[in-house]
């Protein structure tokens, strides 16, 4: 087993689940255990509070540009239906399976991989790990206001390429927006033979509500771009009533769900969200909260490292990149964007195979090391003198290069 294993190894064990409160202390543990890690590849690197999980931040001062390098090693709830334990992770075949291993624990340690191969590079490295991702990025925000980051180039690891053999670079994000629906109806739960049909049902009107938001939905939420990836609804989750074994003949008290919106680039997602909320309030028994928003990202063709990251994919994948649309939101990038105005390149390396927020989630290795390489190449076409991209547009010029065929596709 090699060091990169046995680091993601150790490192998927820790059940960071941070929509879980009882996970809390394991939060911390992943977020010391990254520390550690990060240090041992030269980087100054704290544990930062931010009012909820922690953030993981690693210097490495240069005098070359200056590269802020995002993730996250937050997960998700781990789910049923797996083949072996979420957080026992097991190589098979030239997989590793557990949970955060594609998302995102692993291309963070490629990250750090390639940060030690270019360690004689001269280059000014931030890397900013959070433990929130997964749960809309909440402190984020704050934890910036406190502690001011600055940088000419933002690389996230955290996207999709279509195989292992097509490397990709994503040009635009979809938002997101979770809501709270919550449907009230008689005081206590009552025999259904003796009220059914005469007191109104709370899970029937839920159902009703959703399947009427469903159908409206495009009236309701016009997409701005037909040819983007379009805005849509989920049913994350619904309780009501009784589920357990047999039966239990009732009308319940209350019903519940928790619905998510993706908010096509284009949209503002608070508006998106607000609308949503006003068509499902205006049944009088139904109390509706947005609990998170996230903006959707579009990349600009003139954003600072598209053209060294299109070069390292073509050097190492022997092909250029293709530059897709993606149906995922990363909440944090709406805020680095108002709070340092820079756009990220979107440079990742997660495979459909991989199941990411499903049972069996797993990271390819094979293809693990080639973004190992990759985002290594990548830093040393930085650190190149005459491939440097100018300082950040706040303090001079932006970076308008020739892109070249590559980014034709912008």
């Amino acid at each position: 087993m090699g060091p990169f294993l046995r680091a993601l190894t150790r490192f998927a064990a820790l059940p960071s689940v941070s929509a879980d409160p009882r996970h809390a202390p394991d939060v911390r543990a992943a977020a010391h255990w990254l520390a550690a890690h990060m240090r041992a590849a030269g980087l100054h690197t704290s544990v930062l509070p931010t009012g909820g999980h922690p953030v993981v931040l690693g210097r490495r001062p240069g005098p070359g540009p200056a590269v802020l390098l995002y993730g996250h090693y937050d997960v998700q709830p781990p789910g049923t239906r797996w083949h072996s334990p979420p957080f026992a992770p097991q190589l098979r075949g030239h997989r590793l399976y557990a949970r955060g291993a594609s998302d995102d624990k692993g291309p963070i340690l490629c990250q750090l991989a390639a940060l030690r191969a270019c360690s004689s590079r001269p280059l000014d490295v931030t890397c900013l790990y959070e433990g929130e991702e997964e749960i809309g990025s909440p402190h984020l925000a704050g934890f910036l206001a406190r502690h001011p980051l600055s940088a000419d180039i933002l690389l996230v690891s955290d996207t999709m390429m279509p195989s292992p053999a097509q490397p990709a670079i994503v040009r635009s994000l979809r938002g997101a927006a979770t809501l709270s629906l919550r449907v009230d109806g008689p005081p206590t739960d009552l025999h259904s033979g003796r009220h059914g049909g005469l007191v109104p049902n709370p899970a029937n009107t839920l159902c009703a509500l959703i399947t009427s938001l469903g159908e409206r939905f495009p009236s309701v939420v016009p997409s701005p771009d037909q040819a983007a990836r379009r805005s849509a609804l989920s049913v994350h989750g619904l309780r009501a009533g009784y589920t357990g074994p047999g039966t239990s003949s009732i009308i319940p008290a209350t019903a519940l769900a928790r619905l998510g919106l993706r908010v096509a680039p284009g949209q503002d997602t608070a508006t998106v969200a607000a609308r949503v909320a006003a068509f499902l309030g205006r049944e009088p028994t139904a109390t509706v909260r947005i609990t998170s928003t996230a903006d959707p990202i579009s990349v600009p063709p003139t954003t600072p490292g598209l053209a060294a990251a299109a070069a390292a994919c073509t050097a190492v994948f022997g092909v250029p990149p293709v530059f897709p649309r993606s149906g995922g939101t990363i909440p944090a990038l709406g805020i680095l964007r108002r709070t340092l105005g820079l756009d990220p390149v979107l440079l990742g390396f997660a495979l459909p195979a991989d199941n990411a927020h499903g049972p069996d989630e797993s990271l390819h290795l094979p293809t693990a090391r080639r973004a190992t390489a990759t985002i290594a190449a990548f830093l040393t076409r930085l650190a190149a003198p005459d491939a440097r991209p100018a300082p950040h547009p706040r303090r001079s010029a932006p970076w308008r290069e020739g892109y070249g065929r590559t980014l034709s596709a912008f």
